[in-house]
């Protein structure tokens, strides 16, 4: 994972380069970050990665009822833009990846 050492490191990495460049007229303020334990997701081409993880879903439509949960990400189809979660008891959801209104990776120990 990323940790606050990398972060640091590539600030003063960026830094520098930015300093010695100078691409931005004007005072700016660099920040570097990781994505945090709660990775937020805006592309469909970031889940596949995450398979088998837990995901926290908010639909722009309920699906079976459901508007706002977490699953387990089972598939992802890329071409028919479609992704598959495993709710409780093993019941899979197929989901439009365009009725995705926010998905953030849950953090588990």
């Amino acid at each position: 994972g990323i940790g606050v050492q990398d972060c640091v490191r590539v600030t003063q990495q960026v830094g520098a380069m930015m300093d010695v460049h100078d691409p931005i007229s004007g005072e700016y303020a660099l920040e570097v970050s990781s994505p945090g334990w709660d990775r937020p997701f805006f592309q469909l081409e970031q889940l596949p990665a995450y398979i088998g993880q837990q995901i926290a879903f908010r639909l722009i439509s309920a699906v079976d009822n459901r508007r706002k949960f977490q699953a387990k990400l089972v598939a992802v189809d890329l071409e028919a833009e479609m992704i598959q979660v495993e709710v409780e008891k093993q019941q899979v959801l197929e989901i439009d990846s365009n009725n995705i209104d926010k998905a953030n990776l849950v953090y588990q120990d």
